[in-house]
């Protein structure tokens, strides 16, 4: 089951100026093409000439959005969504898409914000309720992901620790082992010495019981 990452396209064809007008049309009409990249710059001047409109900030964000412009769309919808001048249905579909475009960015934890906010304003959206389910399944996988891991990382670390510590033991056994031969050694060394000296005691003992 995959996120619908559905934006409803809300052009209307309100406005005071006949340009303005005309241009929008053009613009739906690129839209309804799919040629998004030239609509987005058709409706860019407008904007900077009614930046208040909802309706024409809505439109900016369905086309930033399908241009990929997921950080423009945003703004643009949530312009929308805090303009006292937007209808509820206009907000809704804002707040649809706000969440679309946080998935987007994987910020999962805002699309719930958006998709919950949707729903408000129209508990029979449909298409929120399944992006609200999928996007918290997202959520959840993304934190036994991450939470897995983390004790992957810690089961590597305590490992290591381990190895480190076997080595440690290893280098501290060896070690011993060596004082061990080295004492040994010196151990027969003096031995061999007082023998020596042993032998050379009796050597001269003996020379001297043969002078008498």
């Amino acid at each position: 089951m995959k996120v619908v990452f559905l934006v409803l396209v809300f052009l209307c064809s309100s406005g005071s100026l006949v340009h303005a007008l005309f241009e929008r049309d053009r613009a739906t009409a690129l839209a309804q093409c799919g040629d998004w990249e030239a609509a987005n710059k058709m409706v860019q001047p407008l904007i900077v000439h009614d930046d208040a409109n909802p309706e024409l900030l809505y439109d900016a964000g369905v086309m930033s959005y399908n241009t990929g412009a997921f950080g423009e769309a945003q703004a643009y919808f949530q312009k929308v969504v805090n303009n006292t001048m937007s209808a509820d249905q206009l907000k809704e579909q804002a707040y649809f898409n706000l969440g679309n475009t946080a998935v987007a960015l994987n910020q999962l934890e805002q699309a719930i914000e958006h998709y919950e906010s949707a729903l408000k304003l129209n508990p029979d959206n449909e298409w929120a309720k399944h992006n609200l389910q999928r996007v918290k399944e997202m959520l959840e996988q993304q934190q036994q992901e991450k939470q897995k891991k983390e004790q992957e990382q810690q089961q590597q670390q305590q490992q290591k620790q381990e190895e480190q510590k076997q080595q440690e033991q290893q280098s501290g056994t060896q070690q011993g082992q060596n004082q061990n031969d080295t004492q040994q050694q010196n151990n027969d060394t003096s031995n061999e010495q007082k023998q020596d000296a042993n032998q050379d005691q009796q050597n001269q003992s003996d020379h001297l019981d043969q002078r008498e």
